[in-house]
């Protein structure tokens, strides 16, 4: 993101959030490796990576201190430290506060966004859809930008082709995870 994404975004005038797992700057995507068995292991960016990117103008979100599966835990002091504690941190490394929260894997519980709801201006969810009037704000849908690699997609973004490829790509979650859960049954 840093030496690729940031700059051409940054060039083209786009706005963008990058969400830091505060435990792991620095290290790799290593978080739990049952759970994301399959998926390449990655380096994350450096503090001072970060705080560059802050002071160039890319918005800095929190994404919790270990990337836990908030959905998981009931310990509130757990809670709490992960996703307030995520934000502080950030705060202290870079002397800006973010505003924006991910929930790791786009889970959550009704503990986890309302300690969003009372820290973060906004939650973001992996639930795959536009905004709409009336959302709240500690559980905002996402476009992850993976589905947005195919040549002419972001170019129909707000046409009819767009929102079908958009529904088509959230159709297919869902039935990923009923398979995903029948399996594990």
């Amino acid at each position: 993101f840093a030496g690729i994404a940031a700059p051409l975004l940054l060039e083209a005038g786009l706005s963008a959030t990058v969400f830091i797992v505060t435990d792991r700057a620095g290290l790799t995507n290593e978080w739990s490796a049952a759970a994301d068995e399959g998926l390449p292991v990655l380096p994350l960016m450096a503090w001072d990576e970060i705080e560059s990117l802050a002071r160039a103008g890319i918005d800095i979100g929190a994404h919790t201190r270990s990337h836990l599966r908030l959905a998981r835990v009931s310990d509130v002091k757990v809670l709490t430290d992960e996703i307030v504690g995520s934000g502080a941190e950030i705060e202290s490394r870079i002397g800006v506060r973010p505003q924006s929260f991910a929930y790791p894997y786009g889970q959550l519980s009704d503990q986890a966004a309302s300690i969003v709801r009372d820290n973060y201006e906004r939650g973001c969810t992996t639930e795959m859809r536009a905004l709409a009037t009336g959302d709240d704000a500690a559980r905002l849908p996402r476009l992850d930008a993976y589905y947005l690699r195919q040549p002419r997609i972001l170019e129909s973004w707000g046409t009819p082709r767009f929102a079908r490829y958009i529904r088509a790509r959230a159709l297919g979650r869902r039935v990923r995870r009923a398979i995903t859960v029948l399996a594990g049954a």
